[in-house]
């Protein structure tokens, strides 16, 4: 499998997924992995600390084939400092490991980084359906100013 995005929504994804997976030291290595799977849904990346779980779906990736790898989080934050326009390739090759092609300018960096265990990622809870909330922030905004602390008698 190979998936091919840009650079800019694995920044954003990036961001997301340090706040659930931190800098401790883990007790379960694959606690410090991100999962990236390819499937009809489309193409994801998850975190979870088995209290949290972090999803994000991918808009501007594109990949070929389905299947799923595990990369430290520790290679993707690397890999998200650059320009936002620039395309990062990641694909799964023997044994768990995964080839990045960074793109960088003009420029192709590849180097191999040691994927983690798909059998070892914890089972998570089923997905919760949600639905988009027409006008909740505008609803929230009005209501917040009649929000107070109570009194203070």
């Amino acid at each position: 499998m190979q998936i091919t995005m840009p650079r800019g929504e694995l920044k954003e994804a990036v961001a997301g997924f340090i706040k659930v997976v931190n800098g401790r030291s883990h007790t379960l290595p694959i606690l410090g992995g991100v999962r990236f799977e390819n499937s009809k849904a489309g193409i994801t990346a998850q975190v979870t600390d088995l209290e949290q779980h972090l999803r994000y779906r991918f808009g501007g990736a594109q990949a070929q084939g389905d299947g799923a790898f595990i990369v430290p989080l520790a290679n993707l934050k690397d890999l998200a400092h650059g320009n936002a326009q620039e395309t990062v390739v990641f694909e799964s090759a023997d044994k768990g490991s995964v080839i990045v092609t960074n793109h960088v300018g003009d420029h192709e960096v590849k180097h191999p980084v040691s994927g983690l265990e798909l059998d070892d990622w914890p089972v998570l809870p089923a997905d919760v359906a949600t639905e988009p909330a027409e006008r909740f922030l505008e609803t929230y905004r009005r209501l917040v100013p009649c929000a107070g602390q109570g009194s203070s008698q």
